[in-house]
């Protein structure tokens, strides 16, 4: 059994956003080696069972620190970097944008569709309404726990028609040097790649390393590859999003697979009289209920954390719809049985009860 021996650094970046420490691990003589630590209200973790000899894992671990924290900033949050003067600039009739940004909006078309629809990275103004932009929204507190402030009341269906009129009536237009938001209070939000793609890059920053075995875990999104400690298979925890301390059971992955997460319970929003999720369906403006959990296995891990979303919010209503490359995916609706998943694809083979 693998026992935790000792951190061995401790460091606190980016003003008491990122916190991160490498975690030193023992298992019959072979020392593994990771990264654990949170940015912004997302934890993470990477581990290294059996790092090369002619490897330096706790440099390297030490730089894919300020990977993170850049890919943070670059695409999260209600002010991402990637779209900034995009977002700026809605409702300007001419303009131009840097690259990187135009290829992000293009990849963005490619996930609406297949998402249906249900993944919109026009929502920034449905992220404002809900109150997602706050300051204090995500962030922890002097005791360490993350804050999600509760809700008043929801918005009037007045302010929900004003802002669905701009996430879904506003578009994006081509200009010479890429495209434009075509009304003032439009928002490109890319909350809903960031957990993927983080995943994949820093997949492709360990592999440039030398790496060939390694589990990463960014939020609710854990990609593994090479050999695992199970068999050659990796065992990753299907998390219950109403005991965060809790498991629903373990999801069996292979080498270069990805399962990817969305669910709310403990961290839902909070209302007199009800429950709601911080997924929002961009068709009505309505939160999904909670508790609610769907969860998807892929090869890439930016799709999967997309279609993942898109089950959380539509259900079996969006089966027919999801891509091809989903291998298998599982979801558990607010009012189901949630000692008995429901599964699609191979999915089934994979899950193995027990916490």
């Amino acid at each position: 059994m693998t026992r935790l021996l000792a951190i061995s650094r401790g460091i606190l970046l980016s003003a008491g956003l990122l916190t991160a420490g490498l975690v030193l691990q023992h298992c019959g003589g072979v020392q593994p080696i990771g990264l654990e630590g949170s940015i912004q209200g997302y934890e993470y973790q990477i581990m290294i069972p059996a790092p090369p000899k002619e490897a330096n894992p706790k440099q390297d671990l030490q730089n894919l620190e300020g990977k993170i924290a850049e890919l943070v900033g670059y695409l999260g949050g209600c002010d991402p970097a990637a779209v900034r003067d995009v977002n700026l600039r809605a409702g300007d009739k001419s303009g131009s944008m840097e690259q990187a940004a135009y290829d992000i909006v293009l990849e963005c078309f490619t996930h609406r569709k297949q998402s249906a629809g249900l993944v919109e990275f026009l929502a920034g103004p449905l992220n404002q309404l809900y109150g997602f932009c706050d300051a204090e929204f995500g962030q922890r507190n002097a005791e360490g726990v993350i804050q999600f402030p509760a809700l008043e009341h929801l918005p009037t269906q007045a302010e929900l028609d004003s802002t669905l009129a701009l996430v879904q009536k506003g578009g994006t237009y081509v200009v010479e040097r890429g495209m434009l938001l075509s009304m003032k209070g439009m928002a490109i939000s890319l909350e809903q790649m960031l957990e993927g793609r983080v995943v994949s890059e820093l997949n492709s920053s360990l592999h440039r390393m030398g790496y060939t075995d390694f589990k990463i875990r960014f939020g609710s999104t854990t990609g593994v590859w090479g050999e695992g400690p199970d068999g050659g298979d990796w065992l990753v925890n299907l998390q219950d999003p109403r005991d965060p301390a809790a498991n629903l059971g373990k999801i069996r992955l292979h080498d270069s697979e990805i399962l990817a997460q969305a669910g709310c319970g403990s961290r839902a929003m909070r209302l007199p009289d009800e429950s709601l999720c911080y997924a929002i369906n961009p068709l009505d403006g309505k939160p999904v209920a909670a508790p609610a959990l769907a969860a998807t296995v892929s090869r890439k891990a930016v799709l999967g954390d997309v279609c993942a979303t898109a089950l959380l919010i539509g259900q079996e209503s969006y089966l027919d719809a999801m891509p091809g490359e989903i291998e298998g995916a599982c979801w558990f609706a607010p009012d189901g049985d949630w000692s008995s998943p429901q599964f699609t694809g191979d999915m089934a083979r994979r899950f193995e009860a027990g916490r």
